[in-house]
This record gives C-alpha cells, structure tokens and sequence, in this order.
C-alpha cells in the first residue's frame, strides 16, 4: 500500500507541475520548451479515444479466434495479467523513477529485464546523446496500426514509435518537462487501461519530437520541443532470427527479445532464446554459465575465445548500436 500510495503522490505531483505550473499555456508554453502545445484535458480525451479503439479491436480479433476454434485458457489468463491494473501500475513505475532521477539532476537510463547488454551501456548512451544532441535515446518499435483493415475510413491511433523497454534521459529543462507530462497521464492511462508506452507515442509531436539525426534534433529544440532519437532494433515482433550476429561485433550494445512474448524457460520464450544464442549468463540455480567447460566462452565463437580488445577500442570511435 505504502507503494501505491507514493506512485499516486508522484502522478498528483507531476500533473501540477505539467498543467501549468510554469504559468505559461500552449504555444508559448512549447516555443520555450516548458509544456505542450496540447492541454492536459487534450491528451487525456486522446489516451480514452486510443483505448476504445484498442478495445475494439482486441473483440473484434477474440469473436474472429473464438469463431475459429483457435486461442486457449493459457493465453486468455496470460492476456488478463499482462492488461491487469496491477501490470499497467509496474509499467508506470519505471517513470516515477525517470522524473524523480531527473528531478535531482542525474541523466537516467531505464531497461526491461528482458534485454540483455553486450557491453558497457551508460558509455555507448551517453556517445549517441552527445552525436544527436538530443534530450532523450529511445528504442525503435514496430509500427502498430489499430484501424479495420478492410475499412480505409476508419480512425487510426499513432503508429508505434518508440519502446519503453530501452531509453536514456539527459537531465535537461526539456527532457523534465516530458518527463514530467508523461507521468501526469498515468491516472488516467490506467484507468482506460492503456500503458505508458501507448500514452508515450500518443504524445509523438504533442510533446515532443522525434529526430533522426544532429540537424533535425538541433532545430527541433531550437523551437523549444523536447526531442528524441529513435535507434535500430534488431528484429521485429513475432519474427526471431534463425541466427544471431557475433554479439562481440563492437556495433552491437544490446539484445531485447521484443519477438517473443513471455519469459517462458529453458525451451520457450525470451529465456529460451537468450540459451539458445548464448547470451543467458546464469542457469536456474544461480551459477554463471561461463565457468561450465561445455558453455563457457571457450566453447564459443572465436571472437569470444581471443577476446575482443580491439572489438572494444572500435566501440570508444563509433556509436555502439
């Protein structure tokens, strides 16, 4: 309780501060990168409009599974825990954290516990913030359409641009406003049961902007907006690679298991995978992997087994992604 009760205080707390706490309202608000040129009311009508077609779309694909015989009692209860009060709260949690780190002045990286990193992370961050100039590094997502298909009139909610599964803020006056405006929407977010990754590309071009590059994110905050840059992903979802590049190739951070879902075990889901392309680094009972003779780096590729050196005086000249 004492936990829910702080994460509410932390949602009351940053929606004063991004519904006009700095005084100034809509355009004037962006053009000094202070807010959003959308009011609060704007987006929390937008996040309900998102999630009743979110809704809709989520009955109309269970009627056509349950027509055909497919789906089961597994998936069913998996789907209830995954959209669940309890689920979407954990989710909101991680931007409590964001705004409060950022609040005292600390830049922040926040990661998923499916992702795991192939070399020093805050360095390789910290590279592609000063490359892009910009307040904030996202992950790529997959686009996501939420409209009828067989109905080219019908509303479409925005695509999906970023993963909240692997970010970095730099603590500036803008990247805290988005921050901030961010985890104001959580009540509400919530209760129409929408995650904070849905509510952070409803915001795309409201309350900030996403860049591809030095000059677009420069002139971006220029304008005042909190910008954003969107790196590769490896692969998308539902579609895990058959092989996987040299983890030691020095181009490469990260590895996040967005094409499968569920953690699963040694044979199936993101657990099973990470064994599979060995990258999972303990067994179940707690032992590093790499001290058994059959799986240790020896046993790998010969990059692993000469070490990578030079792999890594590459990385400390080029952005590692």
């Amino acid at each position: 309780m004492r936990v829910v009760a702080d994460m509410q205080a932390a949602y009351a707390a940053a929606a004063q501060r991004a519904d006009g706490g700095s005084g100034l309202k809509g355009s004037e608000a962006r053009q000094q990168g202070l807010g959003s040129p959308y009011s609060q009311a704007d987006m929390v009508a937008l996040i309900k409009e998102a999630a009743a077609q979110r809704a809709a779309a989520k009955a109309a694909a269970s009627t056509s599974a349950g027509a055909g015989g497919t789906g089961g009692s597994a998936a069913s209860a998996q789907q209830a825990t995954i959209g669940s009060t309890k689920w979407l709260a954990m989710g909101w949690s991680k931007q409590v954290i964001l705004a409060e780190v950022l609040a005292l002045g600390y830049h922040c990286h926040i990661s998923d516990v499916d992702v795991v990193y192939l070399r020093e992370a805050y360095r390789s961050f910290n590279l592609l913030l000063l490359k892009y100039k910009t307040d904030a590094v996202f992950m790529k997502e997959n686009i996501e359409e939420l409209s009828d298909p067989d109905n080219p009139l019908s509303p479409v909610t925005r695509i999906g641009l970023l993963n909240t599964g692997v970010y970095v803020f730099r603590a500036t006056n803008t990247s805290r406003a988005l921050a901030q405006e961010w985890l104001s929407l959580a009540p509400v977010s919530i209760e129409a049961r929408l995650n904070d990754q849905s509510v952070l590309n409803l915001l795309a071009y409201r309350a900030y902007a996403p860049c591809a590059g030095p000059v677009s994110c420069v002139a971006a905050r220029a304008a005042g907006w909190p910008t954003v840059y969107r790196h590769p992903q490896q692969f998308g979802a539902q579609v895990c690679p058959t092989k996987l590049v040299d983890p030691c190739d020095p181009i490469r951070l990260y590895v996040h298991t967005v094409c499968t879902v569920g953690w699963g075990d040694a044979k199936e889901g993101k657990a099973g995978y990470y064994q599979k392309y060995r990258l999972w680094l303990v067994d179940a009972g707690g032992r590093p992997l790499y001290d058994d003779p059959q799986t240790g780096p020896g046993k790998g590729t010969s990059k692993e087994a000469a070490g990578s050196k030079a792999g890594e005086a590459a990385a400390a000249r080029r952005v590692l992604l």
